[in-house]
């Protein structure tokens, strides 16, 4: 009798006689259809969030080469199509992977002089880089090292055989400051793998020559005013 009452109140149904049973069995059974009923309604529902969720997956992955703009190998573009919320960190991931290989493209396209270059670049940038006013309007400028056409000066050519100053790095008129008068004289200056010299730009006679042993620092000024200091050992 107590069962019978529980199953009055879960139903609602009052009891009368055998007909009770008849009528516990139609409500349960309509409930039974109605939780499969929402059971197949989850499982479709996961089952159709789980292909929408592969077919954005796939779709994005597939849709990459085809959104990115025609100049998007060099290295400078940032430009990259918009993922997903749920696939944020794996375009992140592929983003960062494929700028890498922008990168390896891009330095594979030089030969080693050009990849010399771009090393001295990225030292110089290291270097100059907000410490230098005048940096900013030289880098479009290539460097060339010897300004004046010096390695194929016949004088020269036989001069740097016997001081060992064949591989000339850097070559150009300067304004050296004497130390006397304070005043500025044009001199040609030139620096090898070997010293540091200072000749006449017209005789090319040797005033000084510092081997490179010898000099220990060089300072630059912070302005436009293009003064260099060499730091010699006493």
């Amino acid at each position: 009798m107590c069962c019978l009452i529980i199953k009055e109140c879960r139903f609602s149904i009052p009891f009368k006689g055998r007909k009770h049973l008849w009528s516990l069995y139609r409500s349960a059974r309509k409930e039974y259809t109605v939780m499969k009923y929402k059971r197949q309604v989850h499982w479709a529902v996961d089952i159709i969030s789980r292909y929408y969720r592969h077919w954005k997956i796939r779709h994005f992955l597939l849709t990459i080469p085809m959104r990115l703009p025609p100049n998007t190998l060099s290295p400078l573009s940032t430009e990259w199509p918009t993922a997903p919320k749920f696939l944020a960190e794996t375009s992140r991931l592929l983003r960062a992977i494929y700028h890498r290989w922008k990168c390896y493209i891009y330095r594979s396209s030089f030969d080693q002089t050009s990849r010399n270059r771009m090393r001295e670049k990225v030292t110089a940038s290291i270097i100059f880089k907000d410490r230098k006013a005048s940096y900013s309007r030289s880098v479009g400028h290539p460097f060339v090292g010897d300004y004046v056409r010096l390695r194929h000066n016949q004088q020269w050519k036989k001069m740097c055989v016997e001081t060992n100053d064949q591989y000339v790095v850097f070559a150009d008129i300067i304004n050296k400051i004497t130390r006397s008068s304070g005043k500025f004289v044009p001199i040609l200056l030139v620096l090898s793998t070997s010293s540091l010299l200072l000749l006449d730009q017209r005789t090319l006679q040797v005033k000084y020559r510092v081997p490179a042993s010898e000099i220990y620092r060089m300072s630059l000024s912070p302005y436009l005013d293009d003064i260099a200091v060499f730091h010699v050992k006493a």
